[in-house]
């Protein structure tokens, strides 16, 4: 095990368009209780890797403070071996808080769409105002304590438009690492759209901005089959297990609970055989086994209903890559693709 990705609460103080997680989520968080449970198994895994990545997820996270202090303190001397992550909406960044993060050494991400229009076309408060002004202050301020940060911005064809001139807008904000990742649950995007973003990537990349900027692909390099379940889990607030983001709170793919001493191990071998394979629609494609849709058979499930068949979306940008391989692959690093 290398990660887990820990669903502190499902509770939300804000109603943005395109969360994945639905617009109106239920407001549980992890128990005392089970906030003991959860420090024992991790310590478990610990002892048993040597290392560990956790990411405290939502949600959103910094609601539910105590929480991730209580565990953070109860790992001991453990944490030196655990890399904290941490993804806010950034409006509820304060004195406080910086100080959790500052003192557990925790990464911080800052979800933020950039300029105000495209950041406030879908992160809204729950009365349909606009966080563009809350989450820039938070960002700000967690930058004048000296706690650096990456910027996620999510892009929707709602304010793709904005690509270019939000990415300079975040790094005149002396933001240095920006990633950039499609809506891929959208189905309103268009070839017009893309190319346009196209465009855009090549104009940010070739320009002298001095950041890192990454859009929904580093760069083109061999997927492998998906290792959620194996190498990185994700718990909820009730301590159940799955393997992916993207089927959290999906009995169908729930691989048990902590509390349990066995996992479900039909669930472990659907997942298997999903792997296993070939997806017939992608035949003769050149870009197969670079492909997020090769490796992610559950994120195919819950686009289009079927492990085995490619989402339209995830395909148009994929391809979109396969276009800007080199660029991409030279900026960034990564393997030499060969055909």
């Amino acid at each position: 095990m290398k990660a887990i990705n820990i669903w502190v609460t499902n509770r939300c103080n804000l109603c943005c368009e395109y969360c994945y997680e639905g617009k109106y989520k239920n407001s549980k968080e992890i128990s005392k209780r089970n906030t003991v449970l959860l420090i024992e198994y991790i310590k478990t895994i610990i002892e048993k890797n040597k290392y560990l990545a956790i990411n405290f997820h939502g949600g959103e996270p910094l609601l539910c403070t105590e929480i991730i202090v209580n565990i953070c303190e109860g790992l001991g001397e453990l944490r030196n071996k655990t890399f904290f992550s941490l993804t806010t909406n950034g409006t509820l960044i304060n004195n406080y808080n910086i100080e959790i993060i500052k003192k557990y050494s925790i990464n911080l991400s800052i979800s933020m769409d950039g300029i105000e229009t495209a950041h406030n076309i879908s992160r809204k408060y729950p009365g349909g105002e606009g966080t563009f002004g809350d989450c820039l202050k938070g960002a700000m301020y967690a930058k004048e304590r000296g706690v650096e940060f990456r910027c996620r911005m999510t892009i929707t064809p709602q304010n793709y438009i904005h690509l270019y001139e939000s990415v300079s807008f975040l790094a005149k904000l002396g933001i240095k690492n920006i990633v950039a990742m499609p809506d891929l649950y959208n189905k309103g995007w268009t070839d017009d759209m893309i190319q346009q973003i196209e465009k855009d990537i090549k104009k940010i990349l070739r320009s002298q901005l001095g950041i890192e900027f990454v859009f929904f692909e580093k760069c083109v390099q061999h997927k492998g089959r998906c290792l959620g379940g194996i190498e990185e889990i994700n718990i909820d607030p009730d301590l159940n297990i799955y393997p992916c983001a993207c089927v959290v709170g999906n009995e169908e793919y729930c691989l048990g609970n902590i509390e349990t001493p066995n996992f479900h191990m039909q669930v472990y071998q659907k997942l298997n055989d999903m792997c296993q394979n070939h997806i017939e629609e992608c035949d003769g494609c050149l870009f197969y086994n670079y492909c997020m849709t090769s490796r992610c058979r559950l994120f195919n499930q819950v686009l289009t209903g079927n492990p085995n068949m490619p989402s339209e979306v995830i395909c148009a940008f994929e391809n979109m890559v396969f276009r800007m391989r080199d660029i991409l692959n030279h900026t960034n690093g990564g393997n030499k693709y060969e055909n």
